[in-house]
């Protein structure tokens, strides 16, 4: 002791020096971080005299807020003594000095990594003590320097480590990445977390619906299980547990750890007594900032989950959500990409830059709405045919052959116009006969007169009047050789300009006339519209022959006569004209549009779609 009181002034005495030995010794030998501040906090009261507090202050990863790690003499001590101090060294980055209400010397030391602020050092000295010395100036300024190595070394073994995780979550995103659909990706994924020896199973699992914070979660794969049932108990756990971490936005461990954030696991802790295991880490998957699945691991150790490792699963969630969610969009159109174009859709809509997008998107909206607000007539659309309304047929009258055809299809003709004629010499002949025969009938009933032979008198009379009949039929033939015109109109059918001298039959049809001024128009409405015509209702046409000119008409009888056209049943209807246009010949064709009322425009041009879907349900409904 007398050698320690005798010793030179500012050199350090033999029991200093052997404190200063224990002291750096427990500072080399320390396990852990505490360890290591309260033996850099008592060696740093050892170096500076006339020190009253000190306290280490440490950034909170979460909060990026700073706390007091370490207090010296007294852990209880209250920090805020040196809170003015703080202050200044972390808005300057650099040592600070100012006295307290009291006169108290406080001094700030920052603990630089970098350029980054990880903690800082400040200490209090006693009312007493009106400066640090030099010599203590410089020996805060070298230990320090200890915590700066400490966070040094820190921050050295976070590099190596998450260089590590980032290695294993590369070999897992290459396995994952050789699948092409999500069912195996997701199946590869939790096999190569289950090859971890620490880990007893894992699973993964995806959001349903929307991806959103507190979004249910379905459970896709399990480690060791190729099918599993959802609704079972254990995988019902398990899917509470990934939505616990997804309402937390956050990784959670059961039991929790030191280093972690404290956070609700009430579902874990059901998981581990469903499943069992010793303890469980769930890490989210985000992608693009948004919450769309997690990870779980079941592990056999409490122990093994080390911040370490759950730093470990956070790298492999990070790394695969991307990669997973690409999957799901591409597997299916209605949960994937059409959800991810609406979504982009619909931040672009509320996006500053977008003005233009806007106003596409209000341009859209009122072209999709116009056809449902506007209204226009529903027209039938038909094929039409322009006939006469009354037609005259010219027949052979008689068997024979023809003589002469005075016109052809297409020709006008007036009433007793001359059509056609038969050839008439063999009726000459017949009529000739049958005079001849007359007569000698008439000379031989006088004989019988004259000899007042009565019998043969009536008999002669019976004979006269047989052959004055066939006489006036071979006399009416001859008249009738020579068909006329019953009508004014135009010849719509025939043509024997290449039949001269042909033979006919009786009642054969030889010519057909329409007239010029008398028309109707046969229409031919689909079976489909047949319920949306009726009996005067009104529509025009365009014929063929002049497409330039609406021809206005009415429908005037609806018949039960169908025919079969192409795969179509059409009906046919017969329509009035309103009136007669110069020019028409019965013959023509073309395109009427009958007025059904109105409905609006997407109403009209789905009517048909509505027909068939309406049948179809129909025919399939039980």
């Amino acid at each position: 002791m007398a050698e320690d009181m005798n010793a030179p002034a500012g050199q350090p005495s033999a029991s200093a020096d052997t404190a200063n030995a224990q002291g750096l010794a427990a500072l080399l030998g320390a396990s852990d971080s505490t360890d290591f501040l309260d033996a850099w906090l008592a060696l740093l009261a050892e170096e500076i005299p006339g020190v009253e507090m000190i306290v280490v202050f440490g950034r909170d990863p979460a909060s990026r807020s700073y706390a007091p790690m370490a207090v010296w003499p007294d852990p209880s001590h209250d920090a805020r003594g040196v809170e003015a101090v703080a202050r200044n060294v972390i808005s300057g980055r650099a040592a600070a000095e100012l006295r307290d209400g009291d006169g108290r010397l406080m001094i700030g030391m920052p603990v630089l990594v970098g350029d980054d602020l990880p903690a800082f050092v400040a200490l209090r000295l006693a009312p007493d003590v009106a400066a640090l010395s030099p010599q203590g100036r410089q020996r805060l300024l070298w230990s320090t320097g200890w915590l700066e190595a400490r966070f040094w070394q820190r921050a050295a073994e976070d590099e190596r480590r998450h260089h590590e995780d980032g290695l294993v979550a590369l070999d897992i995103l290459a396995q994952v990445g050789a699948q092409r659909r999500l069912g195996p990706a997701g199946q590869a994924l939790v096999t190569a977390l289950a090859a971890e020896p620490a880990i007893e199973r894992a699973a993964f699992g995806l959001v349903r619906g929307i991806a959103r914070k507190g979004a249910p979660v379905r459970v896709e794969s399990i480690s060791g299980a190729a099918w599993f049932r959802r609704r079972g108990d254990a995988v019902l756990a398990l899917g509470n547990a990934m939505e616990e971490a997804l309402d937390q936005m956050g990784t959670v461990a059961w039991p929790g750890l030191a280093d972690m954030p404290t956070r609700v696991t009430r579902a874990h802790q059901l998981c581990i007594d469903q499943m069992g295991g010793a303890a469980i880490v769930t890490a989210v998957l985000f992608d693009d900032g948004r919450p769309i699945g997690a990870i779980s691991v079941i592990l056999h150790d409490a122990d093994a989950a080390t911040p370490e490792f759950v730093s470990r699963i956070e790298a492999v969630a990070d790394l695969l959500g991307p990669m997973l969610e690409l999957k799901r969009r591409q597997q299916g159109w209605l949960s994937g990409r059409a959800v991810d174009a609406l979504e982009r859709g619909l931040r672009a809509l509320g996006a500053q830059n977008r003005p233009s997008y806007r106003l596409a998107v209000v341009t859209g909206l009122i072209a999709v709405a116009l056809p449902f607000v506007i209204h226009q007539p529903l027209r039938i659309t038909t094929d039409a045919n322009l006939e006469g309304r009354v037609q005259r047929v010219a027949v052979a009258p008689f068997n024979g052959r023809i003589a002469e055809a005075a016109v052809q299809a297409g020709d006008r003709v007036a009433a007793g116009d001359l059509l056609f004629s038969l050839d008439d010499r063999d009726l000459l002949l017949e009529a000739g006969k049958w005079q001849s025969e007359l007569e000698q009938l008439r000379l031989a009933s006088r004989r019988a007169l004259a000899d007042n032979d009565r019998a043969e008198v009536r008999i002669a009379e019976a004979q006269i009047a047989q052959a004055a009949a066939q006489l006036a039929l071979a006399e009416s033939q001859l008249e009738r050789a020579s068909v006329h015109a019953p009508i004014d109109g135009v010849v719509i059918a025939g043509d024997l300009s290449q039949m001269i001298g042909a033979p006919v039959q009786q009642g054969d049809e030889v010519f057909t006339l329409a007239p010029l001024d008398d028309f109707r128009v046969i229409l031919e409405i689909d079976e489909r519209d047949l319920d949306r015509v009726a009996i005067g209702s009104s529509g025009v046409m365009r014929l063929k022959q002049r497409t330039e000119t609406a021809i206005p008409l009415r429908v005037s009888a609806l018949t039960s006569v169908a025919r079969l056209e192409e795969g179509r049943r059409l009906f046919r209807a017969e329509a009035e004209l309103e009136h007669t246009p110069p020019g028409l010949r019965p013959g023509l064709e073309g395109v009427a549009r009958l007025h059904a009322g109105e409905q609006s425009l997407a109403a009209i041009w789905t009517r048909r779609l509505r027909d068939w879907i309406r049948l179809a349900v129909w025919r399939w409904m039980p």
